[in-house]
């Protein structure tokens, strides 16, 4: 049986290594973009349109959350949890992929989702048989959201159904269930500020039957303020309520602060780094988040289609 010393130092060396490895697998596929105008970037056109620099131009394209631009979210957080019941607290540290991958259908119809999984879930658990706080490291479940999304200028809209297939490695870092229900988000942005909530619910049909049914709700809200050259300041937290906790349990409510900025290396290649703290002004007791700091890598990807798909000339 591995020690509470070694299985630290195991998290650990696991953590960082995958942590570089996702990163550089990330970079290396944002190598693909090609520097025509045409691979979903805004071009330098499109920025003086709207008296601004390109950068900032691509930042607002990276922080909408159904963008029109092909990019891959990758994103490494430590949680700070609160353990009541010890008296205590414990670290989760999570590696976390989402791409967005628009299609467009029509000139003013697109079909967008957003896939997210964490790639690397190293999570504290309650070991009752022993009374000891014990940790989990695994892959999580795959949530696939998939939404219709009208062309518009400055209104954000778009409504569609979401998934949860149980990919999770181990029974603590998944529920163990298949889950369906709607998926809608709403905002609007301008050329200086976006604000919107991509919202999400899920009920269990199917799965283990020794598993607890499902019924949850995340709502993660954007509020971002753009400045000169491709940097900005706001925050995304995900709100997150668990319908089937005791009343006292279900909700969790960040509020945070982030920066981030956008970099390109020679012609072919654009990314954007960020960085955000978060604070949960409402957490469940046990093993309920209290504060997090997380990391993130956004490259820009090759369209996977130009040109509308139906009735494109």
């Amino acid at each position: 049986m591995l020690t509470p010393a070694l299985r630290c130092k195991i998290d650990r060396r696991s953590f960082a290594g995958l942590c570089a490895l996702v990163v550089l697998l990330a970079v290396s596929s944002a190598q693909g973009q090609s520097a025509d105008p045409q691979n979903g970037i805004p071009s330098a056109g499109a920025a003086a349109d709207t008296g601004d620099d390109p950068l900032t131009a691509i930042d607002r394209e990276l922080t909408n959350p159904i963008s029109t631009t092909p990019n891959f979210n990758l994103r490494t957080t430590t949680y700070w949890l609160s353990i009541v019941e010890y008296r205590t607290q414990r670290v989760e540290q999570t590696i976390e992929a989402e791409p967005l991958l628009p299609l467009q259908l029509t000139d003013w119809l697109w079909l967008m989702t957003r896939p997210k999984i964490n790639l690397l879930d190293s999570k504290p658990l309650n070991n009752s048989a022993e009374m000891e706080i014990d940790r989990s490291i695994g892959v999580g479940d795959l949530q696939i959201p998939v939404v219709l999304v009208p062309s518009a200028e400055h209104l954000i809209f778009g409504t569609g159904p979401t998934f949860v297939l149980p990919t999770a490695t181990s029974d603590q870092l998944g529920d163990g269930k298949w889950e369906v229900g709607p998926a809608a988000v709403v905002g609007y942005r301008s050329a200086r500020f976006l604000a919107a909530v991509f919202a999400q619910q899920w009920w269990s049909f199917a799965g283990s039957v020794f598993r607890d049914d499902v019924s949850k709700f995340n709502a993660q809200y954007f509020l971002t303020y753009f400045l000169p050259e491709g940097w900005s300041i706001g925050m995304s937290p995900t709100i997150m309520v668990n319908w089937k906790d005791a009343k006292s349990q279900q909700l969790t409510l960040p509020v945070g602060f982030g920066v981030g900025k956008v970099l390109k290396l020679g012609e072919s290649i654009t990314f954007k780094l960020g960085v955000e703290f978060e604070y949960m002004v409402i957490r469940p007791n046990n093993f309920g988040q209290r504060m997090s700091l997380q990391f993130k890598l956004t490259p820009v990807l090759p369209e996977l289609h130009r040109g509308p798909i139906f009735g494109g000339s």
